[in-house]
């Protein structure tokens, strides 16, 4: 038994709204991105100067209680007297290991304040020492989330006591009441989840002159108060904003997610309220810093920004991929280490006229600007040429530019509901429904016709080459007009869900209404591709029957993107990059499948994902015309497996006749599996 006991008489219970407030963490500055020079020394970035909290000016003060921690802002500018009084029992300590010890519902139901700053976390509860009363300061309203000053009924009475308004007691509080009681500050952030949830507990009466204390942990059968029933503040104290050197505690720390992609370029460190950046001896490269302020209640703000390392002529910051809405504007920059005199943009390997300065902007951007962006610099030791940057616009609408929904919920024999777009010009934008796939077609050069088919989050941009008709198939017998060219993918703001695959239309992919061959089953001897009837094939007529693409691309916001299914593709291209770039994005389900990828000219091949688990080449050799080398990123083994063409033809896994590199470095002879699929 403790020295004293409390009978415990049940009050009630009530639980009540919360409101929005402000002082919420925000961005004032955007961090920018920063180019080092090679074996540079350390840079400090002072992020006060960009971080802080919304329309906060005063001094912020953080209760620390056993239901959690929340901040208030000092409003010194409408009550100083109040705020240094209660800043002084601050700084003494007073409020240290107290106790709420008022639960009040000013009009019976409503109107409710907790309120402290009387008592000790002790049984039997102590009292805090109090100093001389100050003059009653009533220049605010008691609105929702304001701390206020408790008195008796003289108006000049206040000491060392005070109390959140839970609710708006700007009436009940006001002049009319003895002249009002004195708001002196407010609750910050989402703190008032914390004051909510003291507010929430059961009021007892204990007797002692506690008679409408908020008590917690009270288990059935219960006759005295124990200790840890008390509502306790363990701690309340002034804090920055930011951490301080020597300094405890702050409103917003940077303790939960922020990261540096690539601490082999640079070491991040954060000391209080300062970054680190030191770059590694003789590294160079680009790294991404990832920087999350947050506070007690979970609220943070993210800010990113690049730190690229390089040697003098080299480039350092390298353009980064763009995803406007359509009629949006969308720039691409270049920071070169040591400067450059002279600057020309290019597209998919196309030289953009007039494109000659630092940045590139690209207004009122439309489907056919998507593509792949790229730099070349000239220094004083020659021209140096940057990796590309993706653009891919997006939308909300199902299909935008030179495309129309020709048959929407079409049923699949495999049970799934597609939308058929039909393109009519050189390029299109489109997404897909819930739960359903969108298809766009197309004419490839050999004449085959192209279903491009995608699934889930994002948005997908066709973009045809040589575009020309629309006109009638040759190769097949359809009452329909189709665009022909050359077509390059483009994918942004997918994530996990998305799927895209590209294939022709042929035997095995085709729907068999006479009932020869049965698309949703597998291939058997007895359920043949080569006797499907479908009357769009001419019979005598040679099909290619793999589709031909330029490029697939991708860029996520969270670099995730669900498979590549593209089998039955053959990608291709004589400038600019060609085959599947999408450096840093996640293939969640790991497949990238393709049958081929060849460059001409002067094309740069490239099968560039952030992981994939399962890469291979169906039926292909990866044998490059111009015999340059095959750029790789993301995956540890690539297969070359069988494959078939639309019409069920087989194609033999072929041995590997292209060169691997990732970063420079040969990877061929780590990278390259074989073996049936």
């Amino acid at each position: 038994m403790h020295p004293r006991s409390f009978a415990l008489l049940f009050l009630f219970l009530t639980v009540l709204r919360l409101a929005g407030q402000t002082g919420l963490p925000v961005i004032t500055t955007p961090m920018e991105d920063r180019a080092l020079a090679r074996d540079s020394g350390p840079v400090t970035i002072d992020l006060r100067n960009h971080f802080g909290l919304s329309g906060v000016t005063g001094t912020v003060v953080q209760f620390t209680t056993v239901l959690g921690t929340f901040n208030v802002e000092m409003l010194a500018t409408a009550a100083p007297v109040s705020v240094s009084n209660f800043l002084s029992y601050v700084n003494d300590g007073s409020y240290q290991n107290t106790i709420f010890h008022r639960s009040a519902k000013l009009s019976g139901t409503g109107n409710g304040i907790i309120q402290g700053g009387a008592n000790t976390y002790a049984l039997p509860p102590g009292n805090v020492a109090t100093k001389s009363p100050i003059a009653l300061e009533y220049n605010l309203p008691n609105a929702r989330g304001t701390l206020a000053m408790a008195r008796t009924s003289a108006a000049d009475s206040a000491t060392s006591q005070w109390f959140f308004n839970v609710n708006d007691n700007s009436t009940v509080l006001g002049a009319a009441n003895g002249g009002g009681y004195a708001v002196f500050g407010r609750v910050l952030g989402t703190g008032l989840t914390v004051v909510d949830a003291i507010a929430a507990l059961p009021i007892y009466n204990i007797g002692s002159g506690f008679t409408e204390i908020p008590l917690r942990n009270i288990v059935a059968g219960q006759t005295a108060v124990q200790l840890q029933n008390f509502v306790a503040i363990t701690k309340v104290a002034t804090v920055p904003i930011l951490p301080t050197a020597g300094v405890t505690g702050s409103v917003l720390d940077f303790g939960n997610g922020s990261t540096n992609s690539n601490p082999e370029v640079v070491t991040a460190t954060i000391a209080a309220n300062e970054l680190i950046l030191t770059p590694k001896a003789g590294a160079t490269g680009v790294t991404i810093i990832t920087l999350v302020a947050g506070d007690a209640q979970g609220n943070a703000v993210t800010a990113r920004f690049r730190v690229g390392i390089a040697a003098t002529g080299a480039v350092a910051l390298p353009p980064v991929a763009q995803s406007p809405a359509i009629g949006g504007n969308a720039t691409f920059g270049v920071t070169v280490a040591g400067g450059a005199s002279a600057y020309q943009w290019l597209r998919n390997g196309t030289l953009i006229t007039g494109a000659t300065g630092s940045t590139h902007t690209v207004t009122n951007v439309q489907s056919a600007d998507a593509g792949l962006y790229s730099v070349i610099a000239t220094t004083p030791g020659g021209t140096v040429t940057s990796v590309p940057a993706i653009l891919a616009p997006v939308t909300t609408q199902k299909v935008v530019g030179t495309a129309y929904e020709l048959n929407p919920n079409v049923l699949h024999p495999n049970g799934n509901r597609y939308d058929q777009l039909l393109l009519t010009g050189s390029a299109a934008t489109f997404t897909a429904d819930a739960g359903q796939v969108t298809r766009i077609s197309y004419i490839d050069l050999n004449d085959d016709i192209v279903q491009v088919e995608f699934s889930g989050a994002g948005a997908v941009t066709l973009v045809l080459d040589a575009a020309g008709g629309p006109a009638a198939p040759v190769n097949y017998s359809q009452a329909v007009n189709y665009m022909k060219g050359h077509g390059s993918i483009y994918l942004a703001d997918t994530n996990s869900t998305s799927y895209v695959s590209a294939f022709t239309v042929g035997r095995m992919t085709a729907y068999d209404p006479t009932g020869g061959y049965n698309i949703a089953l597998p291939v058997s001897d007895t359920n043949r591709p080569a006797n499907n009837g479908n009357a769009i094939f001419k019979a005598g007529t040679s099909y290619d029957g793999v589709a031909d693409i330029g490029l697939l691309a991708i860029t996520s916001p969270n670099s995730a993107f669900g498979g590549i299914l593209s089998a039955n593709a053959h990608y291709w291209r004589d400038k600019g990059y060609t085959g599947i770039y999408a450096p840093g994005v996640l293939i969640s389900d790991g497949r990238v499948f393709l049958h081929d990828l060849t460059a001409f000219g002067e094309a740069s091949p490239s099968l560039q994902v952030g992981s994939a688990s399962n890469m291979r080449i169906t039926g292909g050799n990866l044998k490059q015309d111009n015999n340059r080398a095959v750029q790789v990123s993301g995956f540890t083994s690539l297969l070359f497996a069988n494959g078939t063409d639309s019409h069920g033809n087989l194609l033999s896994a072929q041995a590997n006749q292209g060169r691997l590199e990732e970063n420079g470095v040969d990877v061929t002879a780590q990278r390259v599996a074989g073996g049936p699929p």
